[in-house]
């Protein structure tokens, strides 16, 4: 007996009856059916009720999951779509054609079409989404396009679109009187169907994807997903937008199969391998594109192939492992298995629908499943564990016993290793048990196990510890209170306190022979390193000598060449114009070389000394010689703004010197000539670079000054002979082998090209003007 049904086993099937045997029926003809007619044995578990058979065991439950396939009923297996039309009939698409369901006589009956109704043949039969509209179904066909059935009359016509028989229709949606029909497609982009029109949003490239997967209506308008892109439609400018949804998931973007809206706003998304996403109402209305991933057994990894809602607003999921509920929040209620009369344990993608009554239909290759959610009873309660058994290494000394009834276990320091076993007592589907454990004492927090049924553990230290082990079934519900056992590690005998007493006895002996034996030689070994310490002091003291002495020449060598340089520019710059001049010549000249001889003093200030020479940096000194020249400047100095690019890298003095005298010549040429006395502002701009160039490993010093000024001469020998100035820098220049040019679109501009000094050898002479 079960409740009030009786139960008989025979040699012709199974078949169940009431008390009184008025009514039989074959339970062969309901669900898979039993592997073979020929019954041997039953036996009744709970809820369930355990078949023994010629060719196995069975399992027959008794769940509300009614299950329509083409072995008790007409219609074909693969199931891919279903619909409700007007007259309360449902319509079944199959890979095989369309099929209706008289809820009366409970059958299923194929539909044909009246082809007299279109001149055109109807190609591939299989269905891959059905649309109703009043007395109308849109049929969306994987590989023959569009088709609109009167379901009155049977006749069919295609709808006005471009290869309509031939597309691959993935998703038809009926939207209101005004937004007419939405047909996504398989490389064929996005269509609107309307009583005025059809557009293309693919060819207007206001929806830039050929490819369209899932279309669902929302309260704020249609969303259109592209595999794993989700575009959502604005009803005023007929535009579609793309969301970037955040899934945290380390910046991947899964794959989306199916979409569902909750009693409270919320939009739900199914993906592939990472279960279901909340996307709040909150967050909709802010425009946060942050999304929750639902928690539960094993739903962060599942495919979630389609999402229907009860009247209670519990969501029913079709997925890869069955069919599960879960509440508005996401939160795992129950899973329901081929144990508990489904189709199968994968379904097809989006092939789900609830009717009017609020029947919900699940569909996949072995038929599809109707049920009443309000009728689904949920088993909360866990399933039973039992320790199975212990692996010691030397367990053939010692008798456990049934260990499933001990209370505590002792090991030894030989125990260098120890395996615990354990089972949860379901068998519908123990490869979907779960299992995590933890030792008390030595893990920190639980361990994950999986599906694994197994814990090991090496070299425990010697302790107290309590193993705690928890299971949940084939339908996710936990035992909580799982398994304990107390076990205790005894530690070897060369930890105990006895063995401690030897080892500090032993400790403190050889700290006294240690002591001893120290105390002979530490004289000894104290003089010795006082006689080392003050050898190596003098030897230090030596190396410092000779360190000083060698710096000194070098200090003394380098300052001779920067004098020998220095002096040599100031006899040049002094001699350049001494010859055949007048007496107030020379006094101009006179005055040009004290301030040519200042100048030369300013780079003092900017003399460094590194890695045996002296170096400057021209930087330093151009920012300062400007203010000093400024106050000569024939202009008023405020009108004067200046621009210092020199680089601050350390030149070497025989290079620094006469490029500070070239700068100073220019600048001053600058300010006493360049700019008009009327000019309400002006500039100069200075760029020292060292050029490399890329065919070569050549490089060379590129200076520029750029002024504002009143321009140029005809020629540069023109400017050199109006300007000593010029005359001393292009002198400069030729003797350091280096060029000249002059340019003066928008004032003034002066390049010199200098060759790099560690690339060539004409510094180890005296630089002098000729």
């Amino acid at each position: 007996m079960y409740g009030t049904m009786l139960i008989i086993a025979t040699d012709r099937g199974l078949f169940a009856s009431d008390n009184h045997l008025s009514l039989m029926q074959n339970l062969g003809d309901t669900g898979d059916g039993i592997s073979n007619p020929d019954v041997y044995s039953l036996f009744r578990d709970g809820k369930y009720i355990w078949i023994g058979t010629i060719d196995g065991l069975d399992i027959l439950s008794f769940a509300p999951f009614e299950l329509f396939n083409s072995r008790n009923s007409s219609v074909a297996n693969s199931v891919q779509a279903f619909e409700e039309d007007g007259l309360g009939r449902v319509w079944i698409g199959t890979y095989s054609g369309l099929y209706i369901y008289d809820d009366d006589t409970r059958a299923h009956s194929r539909f044909n079409y009246n082809i007299k109704s279109d001149s055109s043949v109807l190609g591939s039969q299989g269905v891959a989404t059905i649309a109703n509209t009043d007395n109308e179904l849109w049929l969306g066909f994987f590989q023959s396009g569009v088709r609109i059935v009167d379901v009155v009359t049977s006749n069919y016509h295609t709808p006005d679109l471009n290869n309509a028989d031939k597309m691959a229709i993935t998703k038809i949606s009926a939207g209101n009187d005004s937004e007419g029909v939405w047909i996504a497609t398989y490389e064929n982009g996005l269509f609107r169907i309307t009583a005025e029109n059809t557009y293309s949003y693919y060819e207007n490239q206001t929806l830039p994807e050929k490819t369209i997967t899932l279309l669902f209506q929302s309260t704020t308008g249609l969303l259109a997903v592209s595999e794993n892109r989700i575009y959502q439609h604005d009803r005023q400018s007929d535009q579609f937008r793309l969301i970037e949804f955040k899934f945290r998931l380390g910046g991947k973007r899964p794959f989306i199969y199916s979409m569902a809206q909750a009693n409270n706003g919320d939009i739900l998304i199914g993906t592939k391998d990472h279960g279901l996403f909340i996307w709040s109402r909150e967050n909709q209305i802010g425009d946060v594109y942050s999304l929750q991933q639902a928690q539960g057994s094993d739903l962060t990894t599942s495919i979630i192939y389609a999402i229907e809602l009860d009247s209670k607003g519990n969501l029913w999921c079709s997925t890869q492992n069955g069919i599960v509920k879960l509440d508005s929040k996401g939160h795992l209620i129950k899973r329901f298995t081929t144990a508990d009369g489904l189709q199968g344990n994968d379904f097809a993608l989006g092939a789900s629908f609830t009717s009017r009554k609020g029947l919900i239909y699940f569909g996949g290759v072995n038929g599809y499943n109707r049920f009443d959610p309000n009728e689904v009873s949920i088993d909360t309660s866990s399933s039973p564990m039992r320790l199975t058994s212990i692996k010691l290494p030397r367990l053939d000394e010692r008798n456990l016993g049934d260990v499933n009834e001990l209370e505590s276990l002792q090991l030894t320091h030989r125990d260098h290793f120890v395996t615990f076993q354990f089972s949860v007592l379901d068998f519908i589907f123990p490869e979907r048990n779960q299992y995590r454990y933890k030792l008390e004492n030595f893990d920190p927090d639980w361990i994950e196990n999986g599906k694994r049924n197994t814990a090991t553990y090496t070299n425990l230290p010697a302790g107290n510890y309590v193993l705690r082990v928890q299971g949940a079934n084939s339908a996710g519900i936990w035992n909580r209170e799982g398994i304990s056992l107390a076990v205790h590690v005894v530690p070897p005998p060369w930890f105990t306190w006895w063995a401690y007493s030897i080892y500090g006895m032993a400790f403190i002996f050889l700290v006294w022979v240690a002591h001893r034996i120290y105390h002979s030689y530490a004289i000894d070994r104290k003089s010795a390193q006082l006689a080392t310490q003050m050898f190596e002091a003098a030897n230090r003291a030596d190396d410092d000598m000779q360190e000083q002495l060698e710096l000194q020449d070098e200090l003394i060598h380098s300052s001779f060449e920067h004098t020998r340089t220095t002096l040599g520019l100031v006899s040049d710059c002094i001699s350049h114009r001494s010859g055949g001049q007048s007496e107030n010549e020379i006094r101009e000249l006179a005055e040009s070389s004290v301030k040519r001889i200042a100048a030369l003093s300013i780079l003092e200030d900017s003399l460094y000394y590194q890695a045996g020479e002296s170096v400057a940096n021209l930087h330093k000194y151009t920012e300062d010689i400007i203010p000093v020249l400024l106050q000569r400047s024939s202009v008023r100095p405020e009108t004067i703004i200046t621009i210092n690019e020199i680089t601050s890298v350390l030149l070497p003095t025989q290079l620094a010197t006469p490029l500070s005298m070239v700068i100073y010549e220019l600048l001053q040429n600058c300010m006493q000539y360049a700019f008009d006395l009327r000019s309400p502002a002006n500039y100069i701009h200075l760029k020292l670079i060292l050029n490399t160039t890329n065919e070569s490993t050549a490089s060379n010093f590129e200076l520029s000054v750029r002024d504002s000024g009143i321009g140029l001469p005809d020629s540069i020998e023109n400017l050199a002979l109006e300007s000593s100035g010029i005359s001393i820098v292009l002198s400069i220049v030729t003797k350091l082998g280096g060029t000249l040019q002059c340019s003066d679109t928008s004032g003034t501009t002066i390049y010199i090209t200098l060759p790099n000094p560690n690339e060539s050898n004409y510094l180890d002479t005296k630089v002098g003007l000729t």
